[in-house]
């Protein structure tokens, strides 16, 4: 969704709370079309947290057999330190 790709596009700029004005603009639609799609600001910022989850997901990789040991023994050993 534009909407989403905009919000977080201006947050990944250093934007802590973009506008509605400033999201619009940037997806490409009016002011109005924002809360039309979603129910009001924290909806908005819920789907844009799940879409860069999604993301983020696309590139994880599974987590190697043993590993669960080695962050145990890391978390040991920089405790001792």
């Amino acid at each position: 969704m534009a909407l989403l790709d905009a919000l977080l596009g201006l947050i990944s700029e250093g934007g802590r709370e973009p506008t509605r004005k400033a999201i619009a603009e940037r997806a490409g639609v009016s002011e109005r079309t924002v809360f039309v799609h979603v129910a009001d600001r924290e909806a908005l910022y819920v789907a844009a947290a799940r879409r860069q989850a999604e993301r983020w997901r696309a590139h994880a990789e599974p987590v190697p057999p043993g590993w669960e040991r080695h962050a145990r023994w890391m978390r040991c050993w920089h405790s001792a330190a």
